[in-house]
C-alpha cells in the first residue's frame, strides 16, 4: 500500500527520529526534548497544509524552526512566570479564592478530596500550591493556565496533544504530592 504522507514530512519524521535531533532538542529545552520535537513534527504538518514553499535543505529548515520555537518558549516562560507567580501568591493569601472544583480537578483527587473541616482544606490547599510550584515549569504552566486561569487547552500556544500530556503529568504528581503530604499530616495526628 503506496503511503500517502509526503517526501518532506516523511523526511521531517526520519530526521526528529534521528539521534542528533533528539540531543540537539534536548541541549535547547533540557529535558522537554521530546516535547519539542513533537510540536515541530505537527509545525510541519501545519506549514506544509498552509501551502509553504517546500525548504531546499530540510535539516536546515528544522534547525531553524526548532531554534526558534525554543526561543519563544523561554521567552514566553519568563513572562508567564512573572504571572503565575502572582496568581499563586494570591492564592495563598486568599484560600477560598478559587472553587473546590478547581483543586479538586487540579489535584486530580475527584471524590478524595472531600475535607470535613475548614482546616484541613487550607492545608490541603497550601500543599497543593507547594506541589504546583514544585512541578517542571511546562507542566506548572499547563496547570496554571487550565485550572488558575480557565484558560482553553486548545488557547496555551502548544499542539493539542503537547498540553493534554503536560497536565495529565502534572496531575499525576500532584496526586502523589497530596497523598504524600495526606500520609505525613496523618502520621503526625496518630504519632
Amino acid at each position: 500500500m503506496p503511503s500517502t504522507t509526503s517526501p518532506f514530512l516523511r523526511e521531517v519524521i526520519r530526521l526528529l527520529a534521528t539521534p542528533a535531533f533528539a540531543r540537539f532538542a534536548d541541549r535547547l529545552l533540557p529535558g522537554e526534548g521530546e516535547d519539542l520535537c513533537q510540536e515541530i513534527a505537527m509545525r510541519a504538518v501545519a506549514y506544509e497544509a498552509g501551502g509553504g514553499e517546500l525548504p531546499r535543505s530540510t535539516t536546515a529548515w528544522l534547525h531553524v524552526v526548532m531554534r526558534n520555537e525554543a526561543l519563544h518558549t523561554i521567552a514566553s516562560r519568563k513572562s508567564m512566570r512573572r504571572t503565575a507567580a502572582v496568581d499563586l501568591a494570591a492564592a495563598a493569601e486568599a484560600p477560598g479564592l478559587f472553587p473546590d472544583r478547581y483543586l479538586d480537578a487540579a489535584a486530580g483527587i475527584g471524590a478524595e478530596a472531600k475535607v470535613v473541616h475548614d482546616l484541613d482544606a487550607r492545608r490541603d490547599h497550601r500543599h497543593l500550591l507547594d506541589a504546583i510550584q514544585q512541578l517542571p515549569e511546562p507542566q506548572r504552566e499547563a496547570i496554571v493556565a487550565t485550572y488558575f486561569r480557565g484558560q482553553a487547552v486548545r488557547d496555551q500556544g502548544h499542539a493539542l496533544g503537547t498540553v493534554v500530556v503536560r497536565i495529565h503529568r502534572a496531575k499525576a504528581k500532584l496526586r502523589t504530592a497530596i497523598d504524600r503530604s495526606r500520609l505525613v499530616a496523618n502520621t503526625r495526628r496518630t504519632g
